[in-house]
């Protein structure tokens, strides 16, 4: 929802970008979630526009507790599922 908010303070391109990006990732969810025919293989394609999005987030939003949280469940997660796997 940050994406949301950030899309009146920026270009108009880029605010169609964020806006393709949001609308692909939300329909890529969707099929996963609607389809039950969709394999695990819709986490390559959803990864595209998810990567996008955090990234874009992570680089205009403001420095808090939250958001280094967050960050580092991001980066940390990844960590130990390899560590525990």
């Amino acid at each position: 929802m940050y994406a949301l908010r950030k899309f009146g303070k920026v270009k108009i391109q880029v605010r169609k970008l964020y806006q393709v990006l949001l609308y692909l990732f939300l329909n890529i969810l969707a099929v996963f979630l609607i389809l039950p025919a969709a394999g695990n293989e819709i986490f390559l394609v959803i990864s595209i526009p998810l990567a996008a999005l955090l990234s874009i987030y992570f680089a205009e939003c403001k420095n808090s507790l939250f958001n280094n949280i967050l960050f580092i469940l991001l980066i940390g997660v990844p960590i130990v599922i390899n560590f525990l796997v």
